[in-house]
């Protein structure tokens, strides 16, 4: 989660497909201790600007 990576290129479409057919998105964490937690806002902020970008 940290690295906001793809392995799989279908996955991208994926998650596009799922924001545009949500309306409202909650994002629960439960970072492992000792994780960086500037990574883990930094991952969360990309995802939810996807997000907005897909019209949510």
């Amino acid at each position: 989660m940290l690295a906001n990576y793809f392995f799989d290129q279908g996955s991208i479409s994926k998650l596009q497909t799922f924001f545009i057919n949500v309306h409202h998105l909650a994002i629960v964490c439960d970072p492992p201790f000792g994780v960086f937690m500037d990574a883990l806002m930094q991952t969360i902020k990309n995802l939810k600007e996807k997000f907005l970008a897909t019209g949510g």
